[in-house]
């Protein structure tokens, strides 16, 4: 059966289209690179032999890295001067360089030559002031031919003025000159003009196809962005109202339910704090119920960002919640709840359940079904192993307050995961409870994993 697309999902065939375009486009590219490669290769016989001025001590060479050029093509020159003199030479100067035929590329400022060798980076005033007997400078650029094939040659005004001791300064003026340079138009090969013009035409059309389906891609996301944001806003709006209303007096009425029974356990009898502890986790245990069926009444029951959480939760209800109603008796519960009023505190319950003088003022289904749910709820806790659902009351507690506080988990800029306690928990529920063991551990394995970017899930990208 084929996958249904989700809403707002663009399709994945369009994202195959789109890198099937660019890789035709990169393949024409890198295989019209290589045919023209191969036609320079071709072409090019070897360095120009270089060309030698010497006069008054100072060598000056000027070579090029091949004798023959086709268009397009690059062509390297280098320039250098060494002082073979005893004495010093002064004022080195490169004038501009005739390069008629050809376009200046990279490395040349001036129309001089102006990278040293092995640089890329053009740099001005590279001849030094002084040349010292011995010392040997060079200059290095690019040429590009940019006219009708022909026969070129290059040259360029050499000035300098040679110090000697004792005599007086010599200046002179030579022209340094390179060629002849070849420029030719090779025959074209087939494969580079097919390749030239399937790439111009997925150029001129793939191209604006291309960045038309972009753009309506991005406008789908916008827009399936757009409506996430306003789900996401109802349901923040939502959570944050069942939050306020049901899921934290739950979560710490279950907390404070274990912690009253286990200290009503822990006291010896006659202790009067053992009753407190009795009236506090009855009390406790009113409210439960009282909260968790009006949750049930009003929102339908937890709902929460991450799938896993939920079914912790559902199966801890189901193991908590059906046993209290079937021990106690579903009508003791049922009158006693509706006898409570919204905001019952602990004083107001003690009134109405454990004082005669107001306990007589309830009709005499209320007083008999308050009596007998006390007495049922004492008996439970001190000898029918309530204490057994304490690790399941502290998993439903715990797991409801963190994803309650997963929904602000932007606001608070950090979440702390109760993964450490859940793990001991985890590790100690016993054979009965085995369904709340399984939720439990995939929801463990879930906080473990780091979320998934939500770009791709949006985009349908493939997972």
């Amino acid at each position: 059966m084929a996958k249904e697309r989700r809403e707002g999902e663009v399709p994945r065939s369009w994202w195959i289209s789109i890198l099937l375009t660019f890789a035709v486009l990169l393949s024409l590219q890198s295989i019209t690179q290589l045919v023209r490669a191969a036609r320079e290769e071709s072409l090019a016989e070897g360095a120009t032999p270089p060309a030698v001025l010497e006069k008054d001590g100072l060598r000056i060479e000027a070579r090029a890295d091949r004798s023959k050029v086709s268009i397009p093509g690059v062509v390297h020159v280098w320039v250098t001067f060494q002082n073979r003199s005893d004495a010093e030479i002064q004022n080195l100067k490169l004038g501009r360089f005739r390069t008629d035929g050809f376009k200046q590329g990279r490395c040349w400022i001036a129309e001089v030559p102006a990278c040293r060798p092995g640089e890329t980076v053009a740099k001005s005033s590279l001849l030094p002031a002084k040349l010292l007997p011995g010392e040997t400078v060079a200059l290095m650029g690019d040429l590009q031919p940019e006219n009708a094939p022909g026969s070129r040659v290059l040259m360029g005004p050499v000035s300098w003025t040679l110090v000697r001791p004792g005599k007086s300064p010599l200046n002179e003026v030579e022209v340094v000159t390179l060629g002849p340079l070849q420029v030719a138009e090779p025959p074209t090969h087939w494969l580079l003009t097919v390749g030239e013009a399937v790439y111009s035409f997925f150029k001129d059309l793939g191209v604006p196809v291309v960045l038309g389906l972009l753009a309506y891609l991005f406008q789908r996301l916008q827009q399936d962005r757009t409506r996430q944001q306003e789900t996401r806003q109802r349901f923040l709006d939502r959570a944050t109202d069942n939050s306020a209303r049901f899921y934290l007096p739950i979560c710490s009425a279950a907390h404070m339910l274990v912690w009253q029974s286990r200290a009503f356990k822990e006291a010896a009898p006659g202790d009067p704090e053992r009753e407190k502890s009795f009236r506090r986790s009855f009390y406790y245990f009113l409210y439960l119920m009282k909260k968790n069926r009006d949750l049930g009444h009003h929102a339908g029951g937890f709902f929460f960002p991450k799938r896993e959480a939920e079914k912790v939760v559902d199966k801890c209800e189901r193991a908590f919640f059906p046993a209290a109603w079937g021990r106690l008796g579903y009508i003791e519960i049922s009158e006693v709840l509706d006898s409570l009023d919204e905001e019952e505190t602990i004083t107001s319950l003690e009134k109405k359940l454990f004082r005669p003088r107001f306990l007589s003022l309830l009709s005499g289904s209320e007083a008999t079904a308050a009596t007998r749910l006390r007495d049922g709820f004492r008996t439970w806790l001190e000898k029918d192993g309530f204490d057994r659902y304490h690790d399941v009351l502290t998993v439903f507690s715990k797991v409801v307050l963190y994803e309650v506080n997963t929904v602000y988990a932007s606001w608070y800029g950090q979440e702390d995961q109760p993964r450490e306690d859940l793990e001991e928990i985890w590790r100690g529920l016993k054979p009965e409870d085995a369904e709340i063991a399984t939720a439990l551990r995939s929801y463990l394995d879930r906080l473990g994993k780091r979320p998934r970017a939500r770009i791709f899930s949006s985009l349908g990208w493939p997972r």
